[in-house]
């Protein structure tokens, strides 16, 4: 099952079982890519602890490191400009 509204998919509903937890819905799977054996990262707000996302570790590993080469780069030009 998966609901497309605006810009969110909801890929279904999942039940935590006795030991906490999940299946991961077979759309989700493999639009996240995710394999048996996989790490999966939970992350959410701290102001909002009633959501979280799943991210595969490849994929957020490669978001931080696109992150941390913008704020190189931010960093960067910024004492290019102190420098002026």
């Amino acid at each position: 099952m998966s609901i497309d509204q605006s810009n969110h998919t909801l890929y279904g509903v999942a039940t935590v079982g006795p030991k906490g937890q999940i299946v991961i819905p077979v759309d989700a799977r493999k639009r996240l890519g995710v394999e048996p054996g996989d790490k999966i990262v939970i992350v959410g707000p701290a102001h909002k602890p009633q959501f979280v996302g799943l991210c595969n570790e490849k994929a957020f590993n490669d978001i931080v490191e696109k992150i941390d080469t913008q704020i190189s780069h931010i960093k960067s030009k910024m004492q290019n400009q102190k420098a002026k």
